[in-house]
């Protein structure tokens, strides 16, 4: 029997550039980076979203339709 391959989500502080990942469907611990925490500032970290295929495809039709 396979494991189940979990899908995972990535975080990156824009200022630090450091990654958090979190398997799909839970919540991040905290929303703001904790190397910019010990700093003392609020830095919120942002979500890195996964191209597909399928995305691609749909921004190709919609620039398309754009240009008629």
């Amino acid at each position: 029997m396979r494991p189940k391959i979990k899908e995972m989500v990535e975080y990156i502080c824009p200022k630090c550039k450091m990654k958090i990942s979190v398997e799909k469907g839970k919540r991040v611990p905290s929303l703001y980076c904790r190397n910019c925490l010990k700093n003392k500032q609020l830095i919120m970290l942002r979500l890195i979203y996964q191209k597909t295929e399928q995305s691609s495809d749909t921004i190709f039709q919609n620039e398309l339709k754009a240009k008629d």
